[in-house]
């Protein structure tokens, strides 16, 4: 997404895998932004994009707002992994910007005034953090029981009210009324977000992975409607357990890993879903 001119509010979006293909100098490859006045970036999940300056977001003669996204996993092949900024200083606020790459300045490249955010590798200002923020999933970025980002924001800045809930907020916020941090935290908390609760699925089921047969990697999804200490392992044709993707409590929805077996001979192989009581086991093929 590059923009030149215009518009104001960029909120409750999941940017992903995008790549500019601008000739030259490519800025932005989640989100490009270029002379815009009075820009709010707020509560979106930008992740797996790439460019040469500002994988997760560029921002060219623009001090926009970035407030409570969670920014990760972002590329840029020069500076700025998660933010670029050239003559530019946005406000940085509740937000978690983490696990990006770059040759210079992997997480934050440039001038911005951050706050209350999760860096990686530090960042000076009031109420910053450097500590994994334990993101339950790969997909939509829920945060764990155990991070160490919920309740972190701001105290004078809370979370929506869940009304039948007193004193606890609005999933999929956690914690008390303090804002979290990351998208799904803040007293910007939008309707979208919530709406992900209507859509959770129904049931527990546990994918064919993809690709099948693989040479050396391939991605496991599964879905479970309820939160639930969940473990993903993997086992060669003897039963011996040969990999754990996770073992750990995780949010209701859809969760996607990534296995890779560039250490093991080709052969047959079984990964096994175990989520409170559901228990179901499929078969994979890696061939070298």
């Amino acid at each position: 997404m590059y923009l030149a001119a215009g518009g104001s509010v960029i909120s409750g979006n999941i940017i992903s895998d995008n790549t500019n293909e601008v000739t030259g100098t490519k800025y932005g490859g989640g989100i490009g932004l270029a002379q815009f006045d009075g820009l709010s970036i707020t509560n979106n999940i930008i992740f797996r994009n790439s460019a040469s300056h500002g994988g997760g977001i560029s921002l060219t003669y623009n001090d926009a707002q970035i407030i409570n996204n969670t920014i990760v996993n972002n590329t840029a092949s020069s500076n700025g992994g998660g933010i670029y900024t050239l003559n530019s200083n946005p406000f940085v606020l509740h937000t978690i910007v983490w696990g990006n790459e770059a040759s210079n300045n992997p997480q934050i490249s440039g001038i911005a005034t951050v706050r209350y955010s999760d860096i990686q590798g530090g960042r000076s200002g009031e109420g910053n953090i450097d500590a994994d923020p334990s993101f339950a999933d790969t997909i939509y970025f829920y945060l764990s029981d155990s991070s160490t980002c919920i309740d972190a924001g701001d105290p004078n800045r809370k979370d929506p009210e869940d009304l039948q809930d007193p004193g606890s907020p609005l999933w999929p916020a956690m914690g008390t009324l303090r804002s979290d941090m990351g998208a799904y935290g803040g007293y910007e908390l939008i309707d979208v977000m919530y709406n992900e609760n209507a859509n959770l699925p129904s049931e527990f089921i546990l994918f064919q992975n993809y690709p099948n047969p693989f040479n050396p990697s391939t991605t496991i999804q599964f879905q479970i409607p309820n939160s639930q200490f969940t473990s993903l392992k993997i086992y060669d044709i003897l039963g011996k357990e040969v990999s754990t993707l996770v073992s750990e409590k995780l949010n209701p929805g859809n969760h996607t890993y990534t296995f890779n077996g560039k250490n093991l001979a080709s052969g047959v192989y079984y990964y096994q879903l175990v989520a409170g009581e559901y228990r179901e086991v499929r078969k994979m093929v890696l061939i070298k």
